[in-house]
């Protein structure tokens, strides 16, 4: 065979690979007909996406044909109306003009306080909105915050990789060894958790300290599998971490870990891409997933996630967005931020809604009631505060990385 025949089949090749590496690329994207285990076709538009009531019985679960909510959903399999339930007329407002990072309730829970990356200072709001300095002390290129419940300290991390706990009460700070990542304060305030990855897989830990740094101590051998332990504490304490494993392709294994080594149940749900925020007593976990049933886009569910209730009233909230896009009000009720439409696989790339505008639902989670707080603007946002008195919900904008507020009172 000579070098000419040789650069023919090679190219024939290559062009075959390209050409099923498209297709399969557009079937996922565009919802065509898959194979099942049995190698059988199924339509994506007929499939169920199964959830457990708490009496373990299926419920099947529509996926979503419009980019509209429904008013009222008493059982987790009704139909979505064709139009939203009628919203307030909030105008939003900004405090500022410019971008800020990790926004947060300050100690009174009714105001709020950042860092200011174009001044390199912390501010607080105060009553009249205006921004006052936590302390005149200047920070340079801030990278991460992570904050205290009483917001007396945050951990406060830099591109270089250099990372300090910062005490604004009487401005003192400890530096932190720069393998240490992923901080997370205990709901007292008296512990953080975090993760330890050392250069050998043998020396990857999920670890917990005091809030002033002292007493390091590893909690759980993380090893090769540290990407999929996630720090986030529960409310009531009994969890410090939960860790995902693929069950099959459609479903993940959710593992809790404890202070002392519990056996807690796991959780099972159905898709992939997991993301968690507790209730406010710990007694339950939102969280969102995305799987094949409806194009591979992010849906909200809640669990029971407490003690031998866990995965117990396991059901979909048939909302699609993000869970770190949704904040507790109480226990029964959440603000969510809701695009206003999402492509074909944005659980895969979040990104690619970056630019979309969202809308604000409060979401009932016994009824399963939603309503349209606001659909004002075109805002995209994220780190969703609901102040204490429940009078104004503040987010930050992705678009411009403003800080701006909703009154919720009208």
């Amino acid at each position: 065979m000579n070098n000419q025949s040789r650069k023919i089949i090679f190219i024939s090749i290559f062009l075959v690979i390209t050409a099923l590496a498209a297709y399969f690329l557009w079937r996922i994207f565009t919802g065509q007909p898959l194979l099942n285990k049995n190698n059988e076709i199924e339509q994506i538009n007929n499939a169920s996406l199964p959830s457990s009531s708490p009496s373990g019985q299926v419920i099947p679960v529509r996926p979503n044909t419009n980019n509209n909510l429904p008013t009222d959903t008493g059982t987790a399999s009704q139909d979505r109306p064709s139009t939203p339930s009628t919203g307030r007329d909030n105008k939003i407002t900004s405090p500022n003009n410019f971008p800020i990072l990790a926004a947060t309730l300050d100690a009174s829970g009714n105001t709020v306080q950042y860092y200011d990356p174009l001044e390199n200072r912390f501010y607080q709001l105060d009553q009249n909105g205006n921004p006052k300095p936590l302390t005149d002390k200047l920070f340079y290129n801030v990278d991460k915050l992570s904050w205290s419940p009483d917001k007396s300290r945050a951990i406060i991390e830099y591109p270089d990789g250099s990372k300090n706990i910062y005490n604004f009460n009487d401005q003192s700070q400890v530096s932190l060894p720069k393998h240490w990542q992923e901080f997370q304060f205990s709901p007292s305030g008296e512990q953080i958790a975090f993760k330890s990855i050392g250069y050998e897989t043998d020396n990857r830990w999920l670890s917990i300290m005091n809030a002033d740094g002292s007493g390091a101590q590893n909690l759980e051998k993380l090893g090769a599998n540290a990407d999929k332990a996630v720090v986030n504490w529960s409310p009531n304490r009994q969890i410090v971490a939960t860790f995902q494993d693929a069950s099959d392709y459609n479903r993940q294994q959710i593992y809790f870990i404890g202070l002392n080594h519990e056996n807690f149940k796991s959780l099972v749900v159905q898709g992939r891409g997991f993301q968690s925020k507790w209730s406010a007593d710990g007694n339950q976990l939102l969280y969102s997933v995305y799987t094949d049933v409806n194009e591979y886009k992010p849906s909200l569910w809640i669990s029971n996630a407490s003690g031998d209730s866990i995965g117990q009233n396991n059901r979909p909230l048939e909302i699609e967005t993000w869970a770190e896009k949704c904040s507790f009000v109480d226990d029964k009720t959440i603000y969510c931020a809701v695009p206003r439409s999402m492509s074909a696989g944005a659980g895969w790339l979040p990104y690619s809604s970056l630019d979309t505008p969202d809308d604000v639902y409060s979401i009932d989670l016994a009824s399963g009631a939603k309503t349209l707080i606001s659909s004002e603007g075109t805002y995209n946002m994220s780190d969703l505060i609901i102040t204490k008195d429940g009078s104004t919900l503040y987010f930050t904008d992705n678009i411009t990385g403003g800080l701006y507020k909703l009154a919720l009172n009208n």
